[in-house]
């Protein structure tokens, strides 16, 4: 028996397709969202959410990146063909014993303790023998976030284990490449601890250990079924601002439902860290999801301006110029990434009167074009308030004033509806997001399925065959949620002009 055929066996000891091996895309998806483990698990297919196309192209994205790094950093990296796991790994291990430079896309395969990877780069390095020889193979992962964050350290850190494993030899150090091509190290002794711990919880959920979902961690393709859940049992979590730090110091009080908590005493109920006011709001919150009814907690109050602007911005995430170069859209930038605000919309109030604004890029390079437009068409309004639900609208028009270097005469006239909501009022609602506020209040929109981050699916896809329906739809959607917003203040305008005192507030203890 040969050395390879040796190691092959011993790392092989039974089938890969077994459904309790653990790899890093199971860390990933363990540490964004528990129960999505558990569904990929044990939920029938049927009820997985189909994929939006906006996610589809985050996929396409990750694919056209890692090739792009890997081609221009590393011309003599040998990609490893793959029919089957075990194929591949015996290809790997043939390549690191012949001392290949560099792989990529190698499987990684420890079945002793059932764990499997395929790091995007396996590197030789010479600074430590091996069962290979005088070198031994170190993990680099490329990520096209900009930030690295603890999920992504704990992936690589698997690939490093399993190649530590495999080698006889655990390399100390291994590597993350962050979307701007910064490189960074980490120990692996800084991380094992908190590996083998993940490892140990995910086994836990693969051998049968139930998880609740937790609302403000419902993500693709689960949504719509941990909701559902959510719903059945009357999980705490369906109460805006408890997410699964809060929910498991409350699951440690006993309170697990919305009815609990709506039943417990808050002057017996001590929670660090959870205050008073806000379980008192939590309360409340409980008391209006359980009686199906809003509970007014303060009466708001608006300036008055002759001109009232609902405004509503619609722009992309990041997407890198090799991505828009694939679908043949031309770039606004020089730059790697780009992202750009591609519609700003409004509905105008003025006495009795209404009217409606949109200012419309179809290319990247008209961002700069609308700003202006939308600048110069407010310098024509000599007395405005402008009125945005959540915090994208002003920050990302405070930035693009300063990107094309306009007065800012525009961010101290905005004002957020959403944060004078929630001051005001407890809603039945699971979220104060405009979508679920405008429907309890009534409001329809014409596609229900449409949100942000799937609208730029439709921008993309407009930018590449220019298709006018897309372009409706977009405005069509834009415009929907200047409504929804103008409702919403004016229901708010209400209760300000309410006679009746609002005493609940009292209720409320700082």
């Amino acid at each position: 028996m040969d050395k390879i055929e040796k190691i092959y066996n011993k790392c092989l000891t039974r089938q890969t397709d077994s459904n309790d091996t653990i790899n890093p895309s199971m860390i990933l998806t363990y540490k964004r969202s528990p129960f999505n483990l558990w569904c990929d698990l044990y939920a029938a297919k049927e009820d997985r959410d189909p994929p939006s196309e906006s996610y589809k192209i985050l996929a396409e994205i990750g694919n056209i990146e890692e090739k792009k790094f890997i081609s221009e950093n590393y011309p003599e990296m040998e990609i490893i063909p793959i029919q089957t796991q075990e194929e591949g790994f015996l290809y790997t291990l043939k390549g690191c014993f012949e001392g290949s430079l560099t792989f990529s896309q190698s499987p990684l395969i420890y079945l002793p303790e059932m764990i499997l990877g395929i790091p995007d780069l396996l590197i030789k390095e010479t600074t430590h023998k091996s069962v290979f020889g005088d070198y031994h193979y170190t993990i680099k992962e490329k990520k096209t976030v900009k930030q690295i964050k603890e999920e992504h350290i704990l992936q690589a850190a698997l690939n490093n284990y399993i190649i530590g494993k495999i080698q006889n030899y655990t390399p100390e150090k291994f590597f993350l490449i962050n979307r701007i091509n910064e490189e960074t190290e980490y120990f692996f002794s800084e991380y094992e601890t908190k590996l083998a711990n993940t490892l140990r919880e995910i086994k836990e959920i693969i051998n049968g250990k139930k998880v609740t979902p937790t609302k403000s961690q419902l993500s693709e393709p689960w949504k719509s079924f941990g909701l559902k859940k959510l719903k059945e049992s009357g999980d705490i979590s369906l109460i805006y601002g408890i997410g699964a730090e809060k929910k498991q110091l409350l699951l440690e009080k006993g309170i697990a439902t919305i009815l609990d908590l709506e039943k417990s005493d808050i002057n017996l109920l001590k929670i660090k860290g959870i205050g008073e006011k806000t379980l008192n709001i939590y309360k409340l919150q409980a008391k209006a999801l359980l009686e199906n009814k809003k509970i007014i907690l303060d009466k708001p109050v608006f300036q008055k301006a002759k001109n009232e602007i609902f405004l509503d911005l619609e722009g992309t995430f990041d997407v890198p110029i090799t991505y828009l170069e694939s679908m043949g859209i031309k770039s606004n930038t020089n730059e790697e990434w780009t992202n750009t605000v591609y519609l700003i919309g409004a509905i105008i109030k003025e006495k009795n009167s209404s009217s409606k604004q949109q200012f419309f890029a179809s290319t990247l390079k008209e961002e700069k074009k609308i700003v202006n437009n939308f600048y110069n068409y407010l310098k024509t309004k000599d007395d405005f308030i402008i009125y945005y639900y959540g915090n994208y609208e002003k920050s990302t028009m405070k930035k693009l004033l300063e990107k094309y270097k306009l007065d800012d005469f525009i961010t101290p006239k905005m004002v957020e509806v959403s944060q004078i909501l929630r001051n005001s009022v407890v809603f039945p609602t699971h979220s104060y997001s405009l979508k679920e506020i405008g429907k309890e209040l009534g409001f329809n929109w014409s596609d229900p399925n449409l949100d942000g981050f799937s609208s730029i699916a439709y921008y993309l896809r407009f930018l590449k065959n220019k298709k006018g329906e897309d372009k409706k739809k977009l405005e069509k959607y834009n415009e929907e949620d200047c409504l929804a917003l103008e409702k919403i203040k004016s229901y708010l305008e209400e209760i300000q002009q309410e006679k009746k005192e609002v005493k609940l507030t009292s209720f409320i203890k700082e």
